[in-house]
């Protein structure tokens, strides 16, 4: 198989839904990137001849060393330039749209020299360790969902979750909510972050009616815990 585009995006689709949830199906894969089965079974079968991925008795595919290579690039890829993007200006809608146009074509030299030329005085941090804060103000302050089409995930112990990634030049406090059709507040989360820039999971109990619909709200508070202050 010639790894083209699309078979980039089946790859980096393995990725993200195996972070979400450790088994991945075909019908995974079809419902994300809203293709046919039959379609998504027949470039499986073309991954799995070329050794980018495995697919066990039960049907379940999984990344091999090679595919989880190529799916790391495009992914990372991915994430920088939308980092770039929206800290120029770009709409969030634009600059993910664009930055998944890109991940599939940008060469080596041009990510090299925006990502560490350009990106050089932003880290990717761990959001568990304290760092002190940045004293430039170069990260802006921004929290983002990043997954348009399945904001809410459900993880196997019944509780929901919601996937972020944030910028912020202080320390602070991250806080989801969500709401029913009626604008009604049913349930909210937080967790404190640290100055940086970082993607989480924020989980949280909440009983979904189905076929309802809800709304999620996120935003950045100021942290009032930080010892640098």
């Amino acid at each position: 198989m010639n790894l083209q585009e699309s078979g980039e995006m089946y790859l980096e689709t393995i990725l993200v839904l195996s972070k979400r949830n450790k088994d991945v199906r075909s019908i995974d894969i079809a419902h994300e990137l809203n293709y046919s089965k039959p379609s998504v079974s027949r470039a499986i079968g073309l991954l799995k001849k070329d050794e980018y991925v495995i697919v066990d008795s039960k049907g379940y595919t999984e990344l091999t060393d090679k595919g989880l290579k190529v799916a790391t690039t495009i992914y990372e890829s991915s994430w920088y330039t939308f980092f770039i993007f929206e800290s120029i200006g770009v709409s969030h809608d634009t600059a993910v749209n664009d930055a998944c146009r890109i991940e599939h074509v940008i060469s080596d030299e041009t990510m090299n020299k925006t990502y560490y030329d350009w990106v050089r005085a932003y880290t990717l941090i761990d959001i568990n360790v304290e760092t002190e804060e940045s004293q430039n103000k170069v990260f802006g302050n921004n929290i983002n969902i990043t997954n348009k089409e399945n904001r809410i995930l459900k993880n196997k112990e019944n509780k929901y979750s919601t996937e972020l990634i944030y910028t912020a030049d202080y320390n602070c406090n991250a806080v989801v909510i969500i709401y029913n059709k009626d604008k009604k507040e049913i349930c909210r989360n937080s967790r404190k972050l640290f100055a940086g820039y970082a993607s989480f999971n924020l989980e949280y109990s909440v009983e979904y009616e189905k076929d309802k619909v809800y709304y999620i709200v996120a935003y950045l508070l100021p942290g009032k815990w930080n010892r640098y202050k």
